[in-house]
């Protein structure tokens, strides 16, 4: 069977490593800033929502128990959908168990039409993560006083089965309580990461117009509030999400707006990814954006 021979920089420097070492110093030369200062050169990127399938628009009605597993971020973008429903959280991080104190346990009321359940339910606490096959998201996972002598067998690589609470828990994250263990998670693909160093072709920065940005950094997608006397951003619009877009000269962050059909897009959104913007200027001179994606 034929091997690949694999050239390790730390032991046996070559060519390659002395050419790169000139390109850098080259680099640092050609710079009148010097290295730290010097903007990277434009590169043009293709977007990777081309290789994506179109978004599937969200029902109108939720069903009240899935078998695929669910991203909790749909928590915070459609709370009284799912409010009360129970889903399935394929564990990709879990934090280190907390006990509620009895001050604080008022925020986990679970009030539905049907039932309201007691203040002292929840006990104890964890800041865990979900995976699913388009995305992840942090979750605040409670467990009351009969679940809690299961806390601690809660694990990484896991599938549970949890009750969404429909409002924000700890740290903002969407709060869901622990209803049982179903078995181990599947593994998932390695995601292949990118790295993109503009916003958009030989763009160096974000200006107004179609745009892509390539993703430093992407927000948990929530609903778009509009008073109303109030003219919406955008048209249409009914959730948003923070996105910083790097470039060649650096980094802008801007407020990006989904439609109801769009919506389930923002949560495939990830670092790295290379999305399409149409960027506007409201009133006051500050940037917003559209998103142009399946």
């Amino acid at each position: 069977m034929a091997t690949e021979r694999i050239q390790v920089p730390g032991q046996a420097p070559g060519r390659w490593f002395n050419g790169a070492i000139g390109l850098m110093a080259l680099g640092c030369i050609a710079s009148t800033a010097g290295c730290a200062d010097a903007p990277a050169p434009p590169v043009r990127v293709e977007p990777t929502t081309a290789q994506w399938l179109p978004t599937e628009a969200p029902p109108e009605d939720w069903p009240e128990v899935e078998e695929d597993p669910a991203d909790p971020r749909l928590a915070s973008m459609f709370p009284d959908g799912l409010r009360g429903k129970e889903r399935l959280c394929d564990l990709a991080q879990v934090g280190g168990l907390e006990s509620v104190r009895p001050a604080d346990r008022s925020r986990y009321r679970l009030e539905l039409e049907e039932e309201t359940r007691p203040l002292e339910e929840v006990s104890q606490r964890a800041t865990v993560r979900c995976r699913t096959a388009f995305g992840e998201g942090w979750a605040d996972l409670t467990f009351s006083k009969e679940s809690a002598p299961l806390a601690e067998f809660v694990d990484v690589g896991q599938r549970i089965r949890v009750r969404i609470r429909g409002h924000a828990g700890h740290d903002g994250n969407p709060a869901m309580s622990f209803v049982a263990t179903v078995g181990d998670a599947p593994s998932y693909p390695a995601r292949r990461w990118l790295h993109a160093n503009v916003a958009a072709g030989d763009n160096v920065s974000i200006t107004r117009g179609d745009r892509l940005c390539a993703v430093q950094f992407a927000g948990a997608p929530m609903p778009a509030v509009v008073a109303a006397d109030d003219t919406p951003l955008v048209e249409g619009a009914t959730h948003h999400q923070l996105l910083t877009c790097r470039h060649a000269l650096g980094e802008h962050s801007i407020e990006v707006y989904y439609t109801l059909a769009q919506s389930l897009a923002a949560l495939r959104v990830r670092r790295t990814d290379v999305v399409p913007l149409r960027i506007s200027e409201d009133e006051r001179g500050l940037l917003y954006a559209r998103y142009l994606g399946p």
